[in-house]
Formats: structure tokens, sequence, C-alpha cells
């Protein structure tokens, strides 16, 4: 068995860790809704918009959500995802459901 060490450098995936959301027609309202997000391509998996993250394959959305870092400074989780909840709604006029919003990680790439 071959073990190597240190990273892969042709690596084309990027790690991530939000709270948001993985519906695919919350997604689609959303990215909708973000001027920003016209026609964008996910580099490496990711998009950042100055109002949200988007994160999956290709042009590919599985995820939309922000930093769960930053949320959870000063938040619990269940507070981070009230605080989300808030956030859509007040910069898209998006109603999503709490039971919706998740807190997800994972890998997402090209």
């Amino acid at each position: 068995m071959k073990i190597r060490n240190g990273f892969v450098s042709n690596s084309s995936t990027a790690s991530f860790c939000i709270v948001g959301v993985s519906s695919d027609d919350i997604i689609n309202k959303i990215t909708e809704a973000d001027n920003m997000f016209k026609e964008a391509y996910l580099d490496y998996g990711v998009f950042k918009t100055e109002n949200m993250g988007y994160y999956g394959y290709g042009n590919d959305v599985e995820y939309a959500g922000l930093w769960a870092e930053k949320l959870l400074k000063d938040k619990t989780i269940p507070e981070a995802k009230d605080w989300f909840q808030n956030y859509v709604y007040d910069k898209f006029e998006i109603h999503v459901d709490k039971d919706d919003i998740e807190f997800i990680y994972g890998e997402v790439g090209n």
C-alpha cells in the first residue's frame, strides 16, 4: 500500500462548513434572487457572492449557506439557524423553514 505524505497538488476540491440549505427548491429561489450569482462558475466547487456562499460541482449547486465559523463564534447551532433564516428573509424575501436549515460540511470540486 502506498501512503502519500503532504497534500495532493492537483486536487480540485475545497472543504467547507456552513449553516445553510441543500433543498434544490430553496437553492433555486436564492440563486434567482441573488443578482451576483447570475451565470457564475463554481471555482473548485465554491462561489461566494457578498450575500451567500454556493457549493457544488461544476455549475451544479448542491448547498447554499454562510460560513459556520463566523456564525458559531457567538451563537449556538440553533441560534445560527435562526440567524440564517432571518438573513435569507431580510436579504431575498424568501422564507426558509427551520427544518430545512442544516449544519453542513464536506468537500466539493469541479
